[in-house]
């Protein structure tokens, strides 16, 4: 309840039946100051529920909207921080930062750990050779993170499919979440397999073949892609690189009189077809869409030998 504080203050003493003309001019001038810019803080009550429209904000000497005097203001798709980044062989760590997730600004100052046998969405579960997807997403009003092998199907808290990169998925239990990184599991985590997805339009990485055909998960379309094939597991100082390999996806959009996909090796200065069963090439150059995200597919890489690779969008929206 609020108060009003009166000059006079009346007791049992005092003649119930009567005010004089002095007591009536005192309670009309305590009610025209109260009512007339007199009225502090103290004098709203706690419940009063006060609609910000009818306030009026000082735009040169207000409140700064820091997260201690007023909330957040919304800038749509905001993310600065909160990477995603390989712990152990079991876990992730979300690091701290602000995001914007449905059209609300969650800030955090503390990591957060994810760990994959136990923080997927409901009904999923770890898969044994394969991208999975962290997600961030409104926990009650405070932020929580989850793993998925859900990709993100619409863009924001409108459920728009039409603007890229598309960012959203929309759980049945979870409601709208936000993709903020793609990791790699093969048996465990892989430790240099770790996209944090919408931070840049480029990602890297870094893997052990298995002689079978590995597909990278950027999320965005990748337009550009360059490939390194070391010499054995253990890359050491001297060693040769066995491939060293560049590819354009939309270099050309028709397959005559050129290839498509052009692939250009380095190492021997020359250009050849990128195309499945062509060990260490590159094939299934995939745009992100509604029913996939972003990738990306080596063939068949040297089995026990280390491959670097590094992959750029022309732009978050590219298709």
């Amino acid at each position: 309840m609020g108060l009003l504080k009166f000059t006079k203050s009346f007791s049992a003493s005092d003649d119930g039946s009567s005010l004089t003309g002095a007591q009536l001019g005192q309670l009309q001038t305590d009610l025209s100051a109260i009512l007339n810019a007199g009225i502090s803080n103290a004098n709203v009550a706690t419940d009063a529920a006060i609609v910000e429209s009818k306030l009026s904000f000082n735009t040169s000497t207000g409140h700064t909207h820091n997260g201690t005097d007023a909330a957040y203001p919304l800038i749509k798709h905001y993310r600065r921080g909160m990477q995603v980044q390989y712990a152990s062989a079991t876990t992730v760590t979300v690091l701290p930062g602000v995001l914007d997730v449905g059209g609300k600004l969650f800030v955090t100052t503390t990591s957060t750990t994810l760990t994959i046998t136990t923080d997927f969405m409901g009904g999923q579960a770890e898969p044994a050779d394969g991208p999975v997807y962290i997600y961030a997403y409104n926990n009650s009003g405070s932020i929580g993170f989850k793993m998925s092998t859900s990709v993100p199907e619409v863009s924001d808290s409108d459920s728009n499919t039409a603007e890229f990169p598309l960012r959203y998925h929309d759980d049945a239990t979870l409601g709208l979440c936000r993709l903020i990184g793609i990791i790699h599991n093969r048996t465990n985590i892989s430790a240099d397999m770790c996209n944090n997805f919408d931070l840049s339009n480029f990602a890297c990485g870094s893997f052990v073949g298995d002689g079978n055909d590995e597909t990278i998960y950027t999320g965005w379309t990748p337009n550009l892609i360059m490939k390194f094939v070391c010499s054995d597991a253990t890359p050491a100082n001297g060693e040769t690189l066995t491939a060293w390999q560049l590819i354009q996806k939309y270099g050309f959009l028709t397959n005559n009189p050129q290839p498509k996909n052009l692939l250009y090796k380095l190492t021997d200065n020359t250009h050849a077809t990128s195309a499945n069963a062509t060990v260490n090439s590159f094939y299934n150059i995939n745009a992100q869409t509604t029913s996939q995200a972003g990738s990306f597919t080596i063939d068949a890489p040297t089995n026990g030998v280390v491959t670097m690779w590094m992959a750029w969008s022309h732009g978050m929206g590219s298709l």
